[in-house]
């Protein structure tokens, strides 16, 4: 893939932006409480912006939810997202596929050319068998009014997570 200059001009000002305190600022405003008069038409706002489906909340009030991070990580009404039985493959979440393809040089590619290193991405946990296994993988973007749940096709229990450091 080439880069044209301008794609290289928009990146280098895209590096520009304070992220780590536009992240701080977004998290406080996901977390902060709103008082019950006012969450139909806050979060009715915010829904209509981003483009949330409202007919698909579970419940189905906005006054239920307690601040934008509720809603964020609202439950779907029962039927919403019905898994078709017969496809092969199916996404375990709403979202944009932005990459996908074969790992190569134990590099991930993902969006306008930048690739992170397969051993970054996994941690200090990954051991060199698994890293020099044939793999593929697959870059999926949430949009903010996209539902954020992610779903298995069997029953499972996160047995852990953690937190990767980067830019935000």
């Amino acid at each position: 893939e080439t880069h044209t200059p301008a794609d290289v001009q928009l990146v280098s000002l895209y590096r520009l932006l304070p992220w780590r305190e536009m992240s701080r600022l977004a998290a406080a405003i996901h977390e902060t409480k709103l008082p019950e008069w006012s969450r139909r038409h806050v979060l009715g706002v915010w829904a209509v912006a981003l483009g949330v489906d409202l007919s698909e909340l579970h419940p189905p009030d906005l006054a239920h939810f307690h601040s934008v991070g509720d809603l964020f990580a609202r439950q779907l009404a029962p039927g919403a997202r019905p898994v078709d039985q017969r496809a092969a493959l199916v996404s375990p979440v709403d979202g944009l596929v932005i990459s996908a393809g074969p790992v190569e040089g134990g590099r991930v590619s993902n969006v306008k050319g930048v690739s992170y290193s397969l051993a970054a991405l996994l941690g200090s946990g990954a051991t060199a068998a698994q890293l020099e296994r044939h793999l593929h993988q697959v870059t999926l973007y949430l949009g903010p009014g996209d539902y954020h749940g992610f779903h298995a096709p069997a029953a499972l229990r996160l047995a852990g997570a953690r937190h990767m450091s980067g830019e935000l």
